[in-house]
């Protein structure tokens, strides 16, 4: 016998209560202290930095799939992918660092892509899936088996608290503003595995949900206090559907995906290294020796 998905069966939930978008760190005490822009729902993991260890002990949001299956005496689930794939947009990631004074300048950070475009949130381990544990299995009415798999997310990202001017003797600059704008579509998906020409991944349910940041640092210098504050931020978790994506590109994203794709992680990362690393203006970095324009940094240095 061969194991039968009943996809109309498949359903996704949610739990991200308590979840919103925040921005914490640890006192200035020189240029490499951090900011970190999170969800306050199980924060403790990630400002730690513990949060690769246990991502249930970290989750902003948690995200479940079910789906009835007739499973037979012989049949093997270990055969089959029944995961989920997520896939993540970043339109925006800006950072605006500025000296206390117009004299020592202003930097602007850009880490979005160029071209911000959907790609697959996982790393090589997990390629192409969010994860690589097992569904669980268990026998319900009609001989029924009802198959389980969940996730555990939490978006963060971890930028420096201050940075020196390289169009401006070096003179340091400090985080004073950080937006940050995510999406994501995460899908419930299927796949035999043994099934000819390799099969591709049935997408049984998916949610959309979305998470933007608008931070603002203040610093009281002569003691050292650093004041985060976040006074724009939206989260916003989707009704869960059956099926695929309206929209076909997305859907065949998720059909063909494979530990091939470019990967958001390995993206992110690479365009951070290289900002950080500027030595003159460039796209991803804009340095200038005075406030630019386009801030206010006078109410971030406190008397």
């Amino acid at each position: 016998m061969t194991i039968i998905i009943n996809a109309a069966t498949a359903a996704i939930t949610t739990e991200s209560t308590g979840a919103a978008p925040a921005i914490a760190g640890d006192q200035m005490n020189g240029p490499n202290d951090q900011a970190v822009l999170h969800l306050t729902r199980n924060k403790g993991p990630v400002l730690n930095g513990t949060a690769e260890q246990n991502p249930a002990a970290a989750s902003a949001i948690n995200i479940k799939g079910a789906v009835a299956a007739s499973i037979g005496p012989r049949d093997n689930l270990g055969t089959w992918s029944i995961h989920f794939i997520q896939l993540i947009y970043e339109p925006l990631v800006v950072l605006y660092y500025a000296g206390p004074t117009n004299a020592e300048g202003s930097i602007i950070y850009d880490l979005a892509e160029p071209t911000p475009q959907f790609m697959l949130d996982s790393d090589a381990a997990a390629a192409p899936f969010t994860n690589t544990a097992m569904p669980t299995a268990v026998q319900v009415f009609g001989g029924l088996t009802l198959i389980s798999t969940s996730m555990d997310d939490h978006p963060y990202i971890t930028v420096p608290l201050s940075m020196p001017n390289f169009v401006n003797h070096n003179k340091m600059n400090y985080l004073i503003r950080a937006r940050r704008s995510l999406h994501f579509y995460t899908a419930f998906v299927a796949r035999d595995n043994f099934a000819a020409g390799g099969g591709s991944f049935s997408i049984l349910a998916h949610v959309y949900w979305t998470a933007t940041w608008d931070c603002s640092v203040q610093y009281r210098l002569a003691t050292g206090d650093v004041f985060f504050s976040t006074p724009a931020q939206s989260f916003l978790v989707g009704t869960p559907v059956k099926g695929a994506p309206k929209d076909s590109g997305l859907a065949n994203m998720i059909v063909g995906a494979s530990a091939n794709d470019p990967m958001y992680n390995a993206t992110s990362n690479k365009a951070k290294a290289a900002a950080y690393g500027s030595t003159s203006n460039n796209r991803r970095a804009r340095a200038f020796p005075h406030w630019d324009a386009s801030m206010n940094p006078a109410g971030q240095f406190l008397p």
